[in-house]
């Protein structure tokens, strides 16, 4: 097994080294599904725990001797993101388990715990008080704090943005899920649009996206609307057709004919 913890919170290190048998029998279950996240109360702190899904054999042996695990990825994005002025829960560590064979079994992510009003995902399909204003702000937020730093998060979507109301009255956003962020990226104004197109999927929210996109960068927020939604819609076709040919091979695959050979 091994164990990183930041040097903030070194008094876990009995907590992670039974991270396994916590993780089983105690906290409250954020999601459910190939990857698991829990929240767990331990001395005084709130820690969120994401429990990767097992990876194909092929990852198995690329994040065994060639890759740094997601759960590595994800502690190193988050201190690099805190290091950049860029909100994401506290990383508290990581955790990977092992065989004989030295192959990586299992990794776990920790990090705080943070409460918020509601994700960019509500925002986006909701009649959320504010709507636009918050819109607005998070497109702010991305040109001057992601797309300005070179960042490309593929897994840029509403449900990994956390949003909480400062004192003012303004928004802050908080970034999770990062394992799969990529830095000194050239963020031009087709890769931005080919990065804000995951956020959703709701014509209204993208025109807005498009439109403010297009004030901050002064452009035609016209053209800029009708660009970002024609590349969201190209994307959904081109997944639609790569997702027909890949259950068309798996149904080859697994033919009683073929298994038969």
């Amino acid at each position: 097994m091994h164990i990183t913890l930041a040097n903030e919170f070194k008094t876990l290190k009995s907590f992670a080294l039974n991270l396994k048998e916590h993780f089983e029998t105690e906290g409250d279950f954020l999601k459910k599904g190939r990857n698991q996240i829990k929240v767990i109360e331990t001395n005084n702190t709130r820690v969120c725990i994401k429990k990767f899904g097992k990876p194909t054999l092929l990852n198995i042996l690329v994040y065994s001797f060639i890759r740094k695990s997601k759960a590595e990825r994800s502690y190193l994005c988050a201190q690099n993101f805190l290091k950049l002025g860029i909100h994401t829960p506290r990383p508290i560590g990581f955790i990977e388990q092992y065989n004989r064979l030295n192959i990586l079994t299992q990794s776990y992510y920790l990090c705080e715990y943070e409460d918020s009003l509601f994700t960019m995902s509500e925002v986006f399909n909701q009649n959320i008080p504010n709507r636009e204003q918050i819109i607005k702000e998070f497109i702010d937020f991305a040109v001057d704090k992601l797309h300005n730093n070179g960042i490309f998060h593929r897994d840029f979507n509403g449900a990994n943005t956390m949003v909480s109301q400062l004192p003012d009255g303004s928004y802050s956003f908080s970034i999770v899920d990062l394992n799969r962020v990529r830095f000194n990226r050239k963020m031009g104004y087709k890769n931005s649009l080919r990065h804000l197109k995951g956020l959703c999927a709701n014509p209204y929210a993208l025109t807005l996206i498009g439109q403010y996109y297009a004030q901050k960068l002064h452009k035609d927020p016209t053209n800029t609307s009708l660009e970002l939604i024609a590349i969201k819609y190209a994307a959904l076709r081109k997944r639609k057709v790569e997702k027909k040919i890949l259950n068309s091979i798996k149904h080859i695959v697994q033919s009683p004919k073929v298994l038969a050979r």
